[in-house]
């Protein structure tokens, strides 16, 4: 049993193949993750899916705004329940 200690251990999600990778051998040798946010364990399913999903989160916030996604979700969108 070991121990992964960081800051912000999902801004390895920037690459996601490294992040699953270091989930992957944490699991595979029972190693713990530590950032500022808590404790995990790989191994399990519940950590392993918190995990991915930080990754996820962390990925999208860093593209979605180098792609212009957030300038067109913030458009006014047509009141519901008009007719053309």
């Amino acid at each position: 049993m070991g121990l992964v200690l960081g800051l912000e251990v999902s801004r390895l999600a920037r690459n996601s193949s490294d992040w699953h990778h270091l989930l992957e051998i944490c699991a595979l040798t029972h190693t713990l993750i530590l950032d500022e946010e808590g404790l995990y364990d790989p191994s399990t399913f519940n950590d392993r899916l918190l995990l991915g999903l930080k990754g996820q989160v962390f990925l999208l916030a860093t593209v979605l705004p180098e792609e212009g996604v957030c300038r067109a979700a913030s458009r006014p969108s047509p009141a519901l329940g008009q007719s053309k």
